[in-house]
């Protein structure tokens, strides 16, 4: 690339090489300031405007929530059923047998009979999950 330069005491134009680093080294910093300037406008935009994506995943997490505790509320239920039926199963082993029932399980809860892998969340678990986004 070349560059003239205005020479005062032959009162004419000087071809003046630029070198090849300094082409370089400007055009590094037109590369970086674009890209910053990108990043900039996307954090930006991403903060005050979401995507039909984002607002499809929003809507599915509030749907989810309301699963969970719909889920949580029959489980409850389950709970106290199996718990009535205990309580029943024992009343009548004692009318049969004249004699309190075994103790092979300790209570019983629904809870305890799922595998880890299907146990839910206490509403007090999932509202601290849902706080620290995990």
């Amino acid at each position: 690339m070349k560059k003239f330069v205005f020479n005062r005491e032959k009162l004419s134009y000087d071809e003046q090489k630029v070198p090849f680093w300094a082409i370089l080294g400007k055009a590094a910093v037109y590369v970086v300031l674009s890209v910053g300037i990108a990043i900039l406008y996307y954090a930006v935009f991403s903060v005050f405007f979401s995507n039909g994506k984002e607002k499809k995943l929003q809507q599915e997490n509030e749907y989810l929530e309301v699963e969970v505790q719909a889920m949580e509320e029959k489980l409850a239920l389950v709970d106290d059923v199996v718990k009535s039926l205990d309580a029943r199963d024992k009343s009548i082993y004692r009318q049969i047998f004249n004699s309190d029932p075994p103790k092979l399980m300790g209570d019983v809860s629904v809870a305890d009979s799922l595998p880890d892998s299907e146990i839910l969340y206490s509403s007090d678990e999932f509202e601290l999950i849902k706080q620290t986004g995990i």
